[in-house]
């Protein structure tokens, strides 16, 4: 990946939609990022998923908080 904004390297590897990410600091929708990690070529989508999130946490101190919200509808 290769300038790819925090924000879509967060919202790939926890597999959220980007209304999902609250409470982050403001340069998350503008700071570029090159990473390289290499799957294996038969990684899964979960593999990859997983190998974002281990490099988020270990290059950037990324902590993350998940809550489930349930939202309601109106008529």
């Amino acid at each position: 990946m290769r300038n790819v904004p925090m924000k879509v390297l967060v919202i790939f590897a926890y597999h959220v939609r980007p209304e999902a990410v609250i409470k982050a600091p403001g340069w998350i929708e503008s700071t570029a990022t090159t990473s390289s990690p290499k799957p294996a070529p038969n990684a899964s989508h979960d593999d990859i998923r997983r190998m974002v999130q281990a490099l988020l946490a270990d290059r950037f101190n990324w902590l993350v908080h998940t809550d489930q919200k349930i939202g309601s509808r109106t008529r």
